[in-house]
């Protein structure tokens, strides 16, 4: 992961970007390793770990209603985390991690996590079960 949080790092710098992170499941661990690369307090401004749905509705918006329709692991959450650290943290890039707690809960579920990415109002998203080790215990 440290080649990958490495490459973000310098497109990021080369591009004058900043990023924020809203991790659930992953407890930190990508915000983690973004800022253990040297430079990096250039374009990281900030992460929020929003374990709890309340944490997710406090601190990014995310809607009840959004929360109680698709559930915490859904690419809807996905993109109202990602958006909520994206005009909170005033930054160009945002990518969101809603995910299980723990790894019980994300053996009966389909999705064990949804990643998505927010960029300058464009959305991308990526959605999967995570096998294997996960470090934030999601799979």
């Amino acid at each position: 992961m440290a080649d990958l949080s490495a490459q973000i790092i310098a497109a990021a710098g080369k591009k004058g970007l900043t990023i924020a992170t809203a991790e659930s499941c992953t407890g930190r661990m990508v915000s983690a390793s973004l800022t253990d690369i040297a430079g990096s307090s250039a374009v990281f401004e900030r992460g929020y770990v929003t374990y709890s749905n309340a944490a997710k509705m406090e601190l990014l918006g995310v809607c009840a209603d959004t929360l109680k329709a698709f559930g915490a692991v859904s690419t809807e959450v996905a993109r109202e985390m990602a958006a909520g650290a994206q005009a909170r943290a005033g930054v160009q890039i945002a990518v969101s991690i809603p995910g299980h707690r723990g790894a019980r809960a994300a053996r009966k579920s389909p999705r064990a996590a949804c990643v998505w990415h927010r960029q300058r109002g464009r959305h991308k998203c990526g959605t999967g079960r995570f096998r294997g080790a996960w470090p934030g215990k999601c799979a």
